[in-house]
């Protein structure tokens, strides 16, 4: 591969790097589920929960400032957050016995 080859496919960066570079200043859900180390579904119920604030975009769509995003993660996940479902069915007794 070329210097000039390498200058046009620059490597991936993960998002979590990108925000503590500076940039950008909002994320997507998905960038702030990955630094977060959660779903995007987390993400959501955390922002309908008032746990992390998002603005919506005109199209509809949530962005997460970088810095709440970095405190969060730096804080930890909210106690109120972990949620175990009892639907598995390796945690539900067998009514069957």
């Amino acid at each position: 591969m070329t210097a000039k080859e390498r200058e046009a496919d620059p490597p991936m960066v993960s998002p979590a790097a990108r925000v503590i570079a500076g940039d950008p200043e909002y994320l997507r859900v998905s960038q702030a589920a990955e630094i977060l180390g959660v779903s995007v579904n987390t993400v959501r119920n955390w922002s309908d929960r008032g746990w992390l604030a998002s603005i919506r975009w005109p199209n509809g769509y949530r962005r997460f400032k970088a810095q709440d995003v970095l405190r969060l993660r730096d804080r930890g996940v909210p106690e109120d957050s972990l949620v175990f479902s009892s639907s598995r069915r390796d945690d539900r007794e067998d009514d069957r016995a």
